[in-house]
């Protein structure tokens, strides 16, 4: 229902826009200093990054069912947004 509801998109957008923006930002400033990924689309980037942050946040109790512990599970997301925001492993 949310995807095709126009409200849900535009009340989504307006919510994660400055984080994709800012993202975004981040990972475009780090490739012009010739650090990161290159091969990275800043925004493609910064918009699966958001798009898997908020998915996440409302599946860690459905995860701990599976063993995965919400501090592993910050700790994950925490990694790989580091990693695809600098580069660094």
């Amino acid at each position: 229902a949310e995807e095709g509801d126009r409200r849900f998109r535009r009340t989504r957008r307006k919510a994660l826009g400055p984080v994709v923006e800012g993202l975004a930002g981040e990972i475009a400033r780090v490739q012009q200093q010739g650090r990161g990924r290159s091969e990275l689309q800043p925004h493609a980037a910064a918009a699966a990054l958001a798009a898997f942050l908020e998915r996440l946040a409302s599946y860690h109790t459905e995860l701990e069912v599976l063993g995965v512990a919400r501090d592993d599970l910050v700790d994950t997301c925490t990694r790989i947004l580091v990693q695809t925001v600098t580069g660094d492993a």
